[in-house]
């Protein structure tokens, strides 16, 4: 007896259709046995008298589809055709679900969600390869077979090389949430396949954080946020790594210049990251995380942070806190701790008892305000040169050794060494190293564990945080390096001096030729922005200066525009914000695509002395969360220990000066803040001693 069309049991040529698996706006999908084979399929039908736009969309679909062809990260269209009134696509099935509904059940681990979008990537760039844009990605069209395989599905509103557009200039199509500025503004001429690669960041943030980059309470809000503003950073939601995160917001710029310019590129980065995790320990990601691992280890034994061992920064808890543990006895064990640990400790007991126990937390709070009025750490080190967080944020890299020009005088330099103190004493971790050589300079990588330093002679190294050299090149001819920085994405190693750039590839250093840099004499600061582009300040022989980017190494560099004097530290904020300290005192900061350039004020009171910044040569720079804060520094004899905040929302805004103790004998020599904004890292040196201060940043400015 013949079936009804459409319904179970219904055979269409050499496929009997099963139950209906779902249903759309672009159709209804069935399961389908092929008879011949036994296998089984997804069937996909539309009526012939859908308005006519969707009907060629679906039959772009399966031309698109088609010509894409056979790839472990695509889903498979195995046949078409028109029956029943019905048009219809015979495609692989996915019995894993699709990525919405397993990011309902919960985020995804760091690792799983890039080895997720580095497959899909893969898949989207054998597309690409075949003259096709998907311009439609996101987590319900990314779909899992029955081994566990993502697969690209749904090419509805695809773009086919070579075919007539089906989309008038100035017609918006996508999914808002998900969809790239340049489609969010209908700009046709602009959709290339950095438009899809921004599909994959976008996808990427969602594994991440279980929440698209942009939320909103209807589609012409959340359009207005993917043109204009930039999304929270993924760790501001979850833990994740910073090098993970770098990839994610490079993928998710508003200029598609400032993107991975290739899905292939995008697979490279995550294929770097997924390589330099692997042998990784699981480690805590945010400060957050920290305090967990900190409360989880703390036991009444603990020392104070404020007076570390020689040899390690925190022993290790000799016993653990007890799993049941009453607030009044909780209560006492947080009065015996000081430094980090303590304000973790009271910070953990008020989120804990908020509200339950007032009188407690009043008298923890009054703890809390006891400790941040002086340093939570203090690590004494001989000629200290700077010290930074590791990105991981649980431990700090401090670096020392003499200053070469000064004690050199025809003989043997001193060594540089380098020092890690862990922030929580779960592994007991404080450990140094010296190299066999003088240390100009050294710079983390994004992946956690690893650094690079570089010396004269042209030395160049690689090591990861436990001292075990990994790579190293030794006397580049004529080339002294002064100064390294690091690619976002851990490809690429710069080297800058003499007035050349030498491109290392990371960590296994291996030289390309020299940058050809015509008519420079000195490079006075190098450093790297999110997005991978590379900014160089340097000098030619009539000592004009210049602030030059590469926005790929590969490319010839554009003028920004010219400084008017040596820079002592120069930092881009992600969403390029750049600023630029000068030996003079001067400060000044430049938005990305802005031609005025300006020069930031010191406080009112202050301005009848000076009229710039510092009174001081600025000496180093650091960003607060999303770019939104600078922190300078300066050094002088006469006004040492100068420390100011500066708002970049507002360029006119005075600095606001720290507030604590100037100490005429030292001088700052680093300042670094914490991903979360929290803690301020400041180096203070002086002839004979040094030395690393860790604050709360509400400490030194009460009233942000």
């Amino acid at each position: 007896m013949p079936h009804t069309p459409w319904t179970p049991g219904f055979r269409l040529a050499d496929y009997v259709l099963g139950p209906t698996l779902g249903a759309g706006g672009m159709g209804v999908v069935y399961e389908a046995r092929h008879v011949s084979t036994g296998g089984t399929y997804a069937l996909k039908a539309i009526e012939l008298s859908a308005d006519a736009e969707l009907l060629l969309r679906f039959e772009r679909e399966g031309e698109a589809q088609a010509r894409v062809g056979t790839h472990p990260n695509v889903v498979k269209v195995h046949a078409s055709g028109r029956a029943e009134g019905c048009a219809y696509l015979v495609m692989d099935l996915a019995p894993g679900g699709d990525l919405r509904e397993r990011l309902r059940e919960g985020l995804l681990d760091p690792q799983a969600a890039a080895q997720l979008v580095r497959d899909l990537a893969l898949g989207l760039a054998h597309v690409h390869s075949c003259g096709v844009l998907h311009r439609d990605l996101k987590p319900a069209n990314v779909v899992f077979d029955e081994e566990g395989r993502p697969k690209l599905v749904d090419f509805g509103l695809a773009v086919l090389e070579g075919a007539d557009s089906l989309t008038e200039t100035g017609t918006v199509l996508g999914t808002p949430a998900y969809m790239a500025p340049e489609q969010a503004k209908a700009a046709r001429d602009q959709i290339d396949e950095r438009t899809d690669v921004y599909g994959l960041g976008a996808i990427l943030y969602a594994a991440l954080t279980g929440q698209p980059p942009f939320k909103g309470s209807s589609a012409l809000v959340v359009l207005g946020q993917v043109c204009t503003d930039a999304p929270d950073p993924p760790s501001a939601l979850a833990p994740v790594p910073p090098r993970l995160e770098t990839i994610c917001l490079r993928a998710l710029s508003k200029e598609a210049d400032r993107r991975q310019q290739s899905s292939a590129d995008l697979a490279r980065e995550l294929d770097n990251f997924l390589a330099g995790t692997s042998s990784l320990r699981a480690r805590s990601w945010s400060l957050g995380v920290l305090v967990l691992s900190v409360l989880a280890t703390l036991g009444a034994s603990l020392l104070s942070l404020l007076a570390p061992a020689p040899t390690t920064l925190l022993p290790p808890s000799v016993a653990k806190t007890p799993v049941q543990e009453t607030p009044a006895a909780e209560l006492e064990r947080i009065k015996g701790l000081t430094g980090l640990a303590g304000l973790l400790a009271c910070e953990a007991f008020s989120d804990q008892h908020k509200g339950s126990l007032p009188a407690a937390a009043a008298e923890v709070e009054a703890l809390r305000e006891r400790l941040i009025r002086k340093p939570l750490l203090r690590i004494p080190v001989a000629d200290l040169r700077e010290a930074r967080f590791t990105p991981d944020q649980a431990r700090l890299l401090v670096r020392s050794g003499r200053d070469w020009k000064r004690t050199h005088q025809g003989k043997k330099p001193s060594l540089g060494r380098l020092q890690v103190y862990s922030l929580s004493g779960t592994e007991g971790e404080s450990m140094e190293f010296s190299l066999d050589f003088d240390l100009n300079d050294v710079t983390l990588d994004p992946s956690v564990d690893r650094l690079a330093v570089c010396g004269r002679s042209g030395w160049v190294e690689a090591y990861n945080l436990q001292g075990e050299r990994l790579s190293s090149v030794r006397r580049t001819p004529k080339v002294s390096f002064g100064m390294i920085a690091i690619s976002p994405c851990g490809e690429w190693l710069v080297a800058g001096g003499k007035g050349k750039l030498i491109v290392f590839s990371w960590p296994r250093l291996h030289a390309r030729p020299p940058r050809p840099i015509a008519d420079r004499v000195m490079i006075d600061r190098i450093c790297f922005d999110a997005h991978g582009a590379l900014y160089v300040v340097s000098a030619n022989k009539q000592g004009v200066r210049k602030l030059e980017v590469f926005d790929t190494l590969d490319a010839a560099p554009r003028v920004l525009f010219s400084p008017a004097e040596s820079a002592g530290a120069l930092r881009v904020t992600s969403d390029g914000v750049i600023a630029i300290g000068y030996g003079s005192g001067n400060l000044t900061a430049r938005r990305h695509g802005e031609p005025k350039t300006h020069q930031l004020s010191p406080p009112r009171r202050e301005a009848v002395s000076h009229v710039l910044a510092h009174s001081g040569a600025v000496r180093d720079l650091a960003f607060g969360p999303r770019g939104s804060v600078l922190y300078s520094i300066s050094n002088s004899p006469d006004a040492r220990n100068d420390l100011f905040r500066w708002s970049l929302d507002d360029f006119a805004q005075p600095g606001v000066r720290a507030q604590f103790g100037r100490d005429r004998d030292q001088s700052f020599v680093s300042i670094d803040v914490s991903r979360d904004g929290r803690l301020v890292l400041l180096a203070h040196r002086s002839s004979s001693a040094g030395r690393v201060e860790l604050w709360a940043l509400e400490r030194l400015w009460p009233d942000p």
